[in-house]
């Protein structure tokens, strides 16, 4: 019987103090740094060190949206979102203006950001420019942040 006993009382203590994480599943407000880390073949005096990107990904019938917002907003944006039981990889674009008083026309980020299970976010990409002179470049960048749920 003491056997027995012991035996419940260590399983329920197992239960009990089990840290098991659920696989990150994509969803929530992603909100990531891009770093500039001197790549490509863009002139980056101009451009600030850090630029913040924030974006809600939801699902829905078995297809994620990706809505813009803070660093985004108004540009044009898709991707591909794929998830196993220990990560979920985003692959997107965007597309958009440049601001206003700049010398640049259009940007488009291109990212391949991975969302872990703790919902930390790392990746890199790169940003093409197109220039009020028609000219283009290209500056990469190492991202970081986190998934909000």
């Amino acid at each position: 019987m003491r056997t027995i006993l012991a035996c419940l009382a260590f399983s329920a203590f197992a239960a009990c103090s089990s840290s098991s994480t659920p696989p990150p599943d994509g969803t929530g407000n992603w909100d990531v740094t891009m770093t500039f880390d001197g790549g490509g073949n863009c002139n980056t005096d101009g451009l600030p060190q850090t630029f913040g990107m924030n974006f809600d990904i939801a699902l829905a019938g078995g297809a994620y949206t990706i809505t813009a917002e803070a660093g985004l907003q108004g540009d044009t944006t898709s991707g591909v979102m794929t998830c196993d039981s220990s990560s979920c990889n985003l692959q997107f674009s965007d597309t958009g203006p440049g601001s206003e008083f700049s010398n640049i026309c259009t940007q488009t980020i291109n990212a391949n950001l991975v969302e872990d299970a703790s919902l930390q976010v790392t990746g890199s990409g790169s940003i093409d420019f197109t220039l009020v002179d028609q000219s283009t470049c290209t500056a990469t960048w190492q991202g970081a942040g986190d998934v909000a749920k």
